[in-house]
């Protein structure tokens, strides 16, 4: 409802809905007054026509139909019960109109009470008032008018309510001054005054049923017009009724001259009419002071709205409906570069000529309702430059609820697009650099390190050319250039004549924007040249023995972060530098190391032969002069002779096998590793079986759980079980039942085997020294071996990056462990 103050609107339609209230309240007190017999009741008046029930059934129906076009127009059931009980009402009215032009009886008057006989001021018994009627078919069809719901049948039906009212005032006045010509007709039935009364009420109520439309709209306006009317319309009804009213309080006095009656008329008149403009422009007065004062508010307001928006931090601006600007704030003009303009008042295109036509189309439509944004958008300035923005168009309304105009909020993000893209820019060139540094952690010689820097000193400084100087002696060594054109590369320049010689000399960097203007560059050397523009860097800044050179053909200066870049070059040259000063060291250690090993292995090959030659020819010897002097003098010699010869029989083949076992030890750190996939439970079964003969494997219960393939050594791996399997075999002998079990479980990356039996056990301090060369839990008396059978499987199982461990108790048997890799770990 534009302009239309809702407070006033519900007054209305409140006055509407008591006014129908009350003559649905008067119709069932004159139906009570039927039903009981009740004159009183009847007619309101003692002497007076009652209302007649066809009367008071009308008003019925009309009120409960107005009451459902108020409150229950949209529901259909409803809407059918209105339309019914309407077009009752007017067929009731007009039968009735025809029985009194046609002077009929069409039995419509007594349908449900018989009237008493010879009833008061009634022609026709039952019959109501051709004044009722008549309002009757006014009140339908204003009724019906309004349910259409237009503009103009709603203008209509107001005139027609109107009407009503003002023709159901004459009853009334006839009734309170006694004049019955207003409220009868040519001898036909009166009309009741309880009938007139209901009419009035009727009538306005029908008058401020849809107030917010047609000729009543004004009435609701919350402005002068609004109250000028609501003032002027009741005294105007008053001023018009007031000849009759006067006319009639007179009449009474009918000793009164007729211009006497003129002249006490008049008098009055202009006294009401003096009283009416003193009222009238007191309340001009008092609406003008309102006024006044709410202009001085809207205008305070609006200054302090202006006030806030001008010195908001964001950029703000408040447009018309034609776009043009009604606040704006300091940002927005900086922003723009607009500050020296006066843009109140003018279009957003007139500031802004340059507006793109896609812009406008979303202008219109903000102007439309809608809330249009864009985080990121470029705009072509008249100067040529491009702007980022970022903006949002959201419309503002007036209190009616239509658009008033549109608020434009924005921020130029230019600059912080530029920061941006040189933030891009700059983690491009970081990447390169650690790229380049990576390059320069794997080089191994100095001329990759001078290719992979001069490379770099180039393209993170977006250069036109480079180059690396190695110091000799006094002089600078060009050993390495990138460039477009070729410059110094393999020639020696003196240090004082060269700016990377400068460098290293003071040891720091130099940056030359333009050469022709710094005395430490040699033109005569640079004339020749592109360049324009150099920045050098020493290599090991501590102690310069090399330096780096960007070149550029064009004025320029690096930016901080070019500098940081090409610095950090520097600095990863000169560990690269070390490092391979350091590795270069070191390989020439690892030469000398591994001549010496080499030596030492060679010394430890002669002295293997030397064990298996040399030694094993004076135990063959003695063995060999041993069992001849058994076998061919066994006569000669008494029992202890041959038990002594025995004993040394026994003692040369020990040691023999003990030499055997030690030559196994030492070739064990020479043999190459020939890796490949070992069915390790194939191979545990396999060197049981050749450990034991039938008969002894009748006394083992042995068991290969499900154990998995192993990735080494097949030979090594199988000398690892004959070593394990022996030894569970010789130390569970002692049993009757001996059990020996070999099983696998996985943990993390590696295989875990185990050898278990149920032997003679051990005791657990002593577990770390059971994989040492020699070393024995058990005498020889009780169990056979050399010692070195549990070094050989430690020796064994390192070497494919494993370990060894032993669990056991003694008299409970022991548990061996042995780890491999899962994967290969060469």
């Amino acid at each position: 409802m534009k302009n239309i103050t809702l407070h006033l609107f519900k007054i209305n339609r409140l006055v509407s809905t008591v006014s129908i209230i009350t003559v649905l309240a008067i119709s069932i007190i004159s139906m009570i007054g039927w039903i009981t017999g009740d004159e009183y009741l009847k007619t309101l008046s003692s002497g007076s026509v009652s209302m007649k029930i066809n009367t008071l059934a009308s008003f019925g129906f009309v009120s409960i139909s107005l009451i459902l076009l108020i409150y229950f127009q949209k529901v259909r059931t409803l809407k059918w019960v209105m339309n019914i009980l309407i077009y009752i009402t007017l067929i009731i009215a007009v039968l009735t109109i025809l029985e009194y032009i046609l002077d009929i009886n069409l039995l419509i008057d007594e349908l449900l009470f018989k009237d008493i006989p010879n009833a008061v001021h009634t022609s026709s018994p039952g019959r109501m008032s051709i004044y009722t009627a008549v309002g009757f078919v006014f009140c339908t069809i204003a009724t019906l008018l309004y349910k259409k719901n237009s503009e103009s049948h709603t203008v209509v039906a107001q005139v027609i309510s109107v009407f009503l009212f003002l023709i159901s005032l004459l009853p009334l006045l006839g009734y309170l001054y006694g004049s019955s010509e207003l409220y009868s007709m040519y001898g036909f039935t009166k009309m009741a005054l309880n009938t007139s009364i209901s009419f009035f009420t009727l009538s306005i109520g029908l008058i401020f049923i849809k107030p917010s439309k047609g000729i009543l709209e004004i009435t609701t306006y919350d402005t002068i017009g609004g109250h000028l009317a609501r003032r002027l319309i009741p005294i105007s009804l008053l001023i018009s009724i007031s000849p009759i009213w006067i006319s009639l309080i007179f009449n009474k006095n009918s000793h009164l001259s007729t211009i006497t009656l003129i002249h006490i008329g008049t008098i009055l008149l202009i006294v009401a009419l003096i009283i009416f403009v003193w009222r009238f422009l007191a309340s001009l007065n008092l609406m003008e002071r309102s006024r006044r004062k709410a202009q001085k508010e809207t205008k305070d307001w609006q200054d302090l709205l202006q006030y806030i928006i001008k010195y908001d931090p964001n950029a703000i601006g408040v447009m018309d409906k034609e776009l043009k600007y009604i606040f704006v704030s300091e940002r927005f003009l900086e922003d723009y570069g607009i500050s020296d303009k006066n843009v109140i008042g003018k279009s957003h295109y007139e500031i802004f000529p340059e507006i793109p036509q896609r812009w406008k189309e979303i202008h219109q439509r903000t102007l439309k309702g809608e809330v249009i944004s864009a985080e990121e958008d470029s705009f072509l300035r008249e100067n040529g430059k491009i702007e980022h923005n970022r903006w949002e168009c959201r419309p503002w309304y007036n209190s009616d609820g239509t658009v008033g105009g549109m608020i434009l909020y924005s921020e130029v993000i230019t600059k912080r697009k530029q920061v941006e893209r040189e933030k891009e820019r700059l983690n491009e060139q970081l990447f390169k650099l650690v790229s380049v540094i990576k390059d320069l952690s794997i080089a191994h010689t100095e001329s990759q390190v001078y290719k992979i820097v001069t490379l770099a000193a180039k393209n993170l400084a977006n250069a036109k050319g480079s180059t690396f100087v190695k110091r000799d002696g006094d002089f600078c060594y060009y050993v390495e250039e990138d460039s477009d054109e070729h410059l110094w590369k393999g020639q020696r320049f003196p240090l004082s004549d060269c700016v990377t010689g400068w460098v290293m000399i003071h040891k720091e960097s130099a940056l030359i924007e333009d050469i022709y203007n710094d005395k430490r560059v040699p033109l005569e050397y640079y004339k020749p040249t592109y360049i324009r523009s150099l920045a050098a860097f020493p290599i090991n800044i501590e102690e310069p023995n090399a330096a780096m050179c960007s070149y550029w053909d064009i004025s320029y200066s690096p930016s901080p972060d070019e500098v940081m870049l090409l610095q950090t070059l520097a600095d990863a040259a000169t560990i690269a530098l070390k490092n391979i000063e350091l590795l270069n060291n070191l390989e020439n250690r690892v030469k000398e190391r591994t001549l010496q090993f080499e030596t030492a292995n060679k010394e430890l090959e002669a002295f293997s032969y030397s064990v298996s030659h040399d030694l094993r020819a004076p135990l063959r010897a003695i063995d060999g002069f041993t069992r001849i002097l058994v076998e061919d003098h066994s006569e000669s010699l008494n029992y202890e002779g041959k038990r002594v010869c025995t004993v040394i029989r026994d003692n040369t083949q020990k040691m023999g096998h003990l030499i055997d076992d030690l030559l196994s030890f030492s070739r064990l750190s020479r043999t190459e590793i020939q890796k490949s996939g070992v069915d390790m439970q194939t191979l545990a079964n396999s060197v049981f079986n050749e450990l034991t003969t039938e008969k002894s494997r009748e006394k083992i219960n042995f068991i290969v759980n499900d154990i998995p393939f192993a990735f080494g050594d097949n030979t090594m791996l199988r000398q690892v079980w004959v070593n394990l399997i022996s030894n569970a075999i010789k130390f569970s002998s002692v049993r009757e039942n001996s059990l020996i079990e070999i099983s696998c479980t996985i943990n993390e990356n590696f295989l875990i085997y185990c050898v278990r039996d149920n032997g003679v056990g051990f005791d657990s301090k002593y577990k770390e020294k059971m994989f040492g060369v020699f070393q024995r839990l058990h005498s020889v008396q009780d169990f056979e071996g050399t010692g070195v059978g549990l070094a050989i499987v430690q020796r064994v199982i390192h070497r494919h990056y494993g370990d060894v461990w032993a669990e056991g108790e003694i008299d409970k048997g022991a548990s061996l462990y042995f780890s491999l890799p899962m994967v290969d770990n060469r």
